[in-house]
């Protein structure tokens, strides 16, 4: 397994040339995540999902979890070809909640 606190790397090979966006999923419910969901968007012309990336997992500890609230930051690095390496610094990212209903209901 991934240990907790600790940098994680992953890769993914951009399969167009259009826009993306950076993605993260951060479970809750009546015990504390233990990890998040980190996926890329790439979008096509008209800002439509044209592809999507595996969905990565990033391993959570208390530690972790006290600092993400504080100074969340997302680090994404891009390697072009003919570019040089530039690095995306995402600091202190806004986290929705989006709260499931405990009693959905259908109307």
């Amino acid at each position: 397994g991934v240990e907790p606190n600790k940098p994680v790397r992953y890769s993914y090979t951009r399969q167009a040339r259009g826009s993306w966006s950076l993605n993260w999923l951060v479970p809750i419910g009546h015990e504390k995540p233990s990890n998040i969901k980190v996926f890329i968007h790439e979008l096509n012309a008209g800002n439509q999902l044209s592809h999507m990336s595996p969905i990565y997992t990033i391993e959570m500890g208390d530690e972790l979890l006290a600092k993400l609230a504080r100074d969340a930051t997302f680090f994404v690095r891009a390697h072009e070809s003919n570019e040089m390496q530039p690095t995306l610094a995402i600091s202190h990212a806004g986290v929705s909640v989006v709260m499931a209903q405990t009693q959905p209901r259908r109307e």
